[in-house]
């Protein structure tokens, strides 16, 4: 018959016990009998605890993060779906972009803003940038977390609103001319948590553009691209501005956490 004290479990029980197994042959512990107990150290706990408490520093953090950019990525997506569609309605019924009698005021913006309210889902009108709907300007900062050109300028021509499920558009028209010189006809900025934090550029707050229609296509209104303007290693004014098309095209922003400018198709 075997011997119960030469048995697998009781070599490796001996050995996390720190006792030889001959010595557990010796003392009969794995006989069915008593056997001097032995365990951790108050100081190997609290070592193992030290360990366990960098690494959850460490790695919870990013868990977070990563989870947190999954929904604000469908969200996005989402709202620039819906953007986009009554962009092409609006093209039908209103004719190409560049025909919208377009000027750098308030009136056109606003006239923008409600042809595309007939068709989302909004709860209010805002002001922008003013600390209700959106934060106020100076609160917002580039992906890095520093200055951003946002804090530079008047929003007295912005007409914008806020989603039922709590994002914020706003509108920014350009005049005819230079809409049907090539620049953009009007800008839609996508806030996808309204005012709350972290307000920056390329993490909650992404810019679209609106253009005319060329070489027999319709007039398109598209994520901002420039991977000059997303990129972990440039920080100055605009970083995070270009980030709009990464999120769309790619769905996820690991232009956060390494340098993607290769990566741009």
């Amino acid at each position: 018959p075997v011997n119960p004290c030469k048995s697998k479990v009781c070599k490796i029980l001996g050995y996390f016990r720190g006792i030889s197994f001959g010595e557990i042959k010796n003392t009969k512990n794995c006989c069915g009998k008593n056997y001097p107990k032995s365990g951790f150290t108050l100081a190997e706990v609290l070592v193992t605890l030290t360990i366990l408490g960098v690494v959850s520093a460490i790695t919870i953090p990013s868990i977070i993060q990563r989870t947190t950019e999954k929904s604000d990525i469908v969200k996005l997506k989402k709202t620039y779906a819906a953007l986009n569609n009554a962009f092409e309605i609006a093209v039908i019924e209103n004719g190409q972009v560049e025909t919208w009698n377009l000027q750098d005021s308030y009136n056109s913006s606003l006239g923008i803003y409600n042809i595309f309210k007939r068709y989302l889902n909004i709860s209010k009108d805002c002001a922008t940038f003013d600390g209700t709907c959106f934060a106020s300007k100076t609160e917002y900062k580039n992906m890095l977390g520093n200055e951003s050109y946002l804090g530079n300028y008047s929003y007295d021509s912005y007409a914008g609103g806020m989603l039922h499920d709590g994002t914020t558009i706003t509108v920014h028209s350009h005049t005819n001319e230079k809409c049907n010189a090539g620049e953009y006809c009007f800008l839609i900025y996508i806030d996808i948590n309204g005012a709350k934090k972290p307000n920056r550029m390329g993490v909650d707050l992404f810019q679209f553009t609106a253009f005319k229609g060329s070489n027999g296509k319709s007039s398109s209104l598209s994520p901002n691209c420039s991977k000059t303007r997303c990129s972990i290693i440039t920080n100055n004014l605009y970083t995070g501005q270009g980030c709009a098309c990464w999120v769309i095209n790619n769905g996820n922003m690991d232009y956060r956490r390494r340098n993607v400018s290769n990566e741009w198709n």
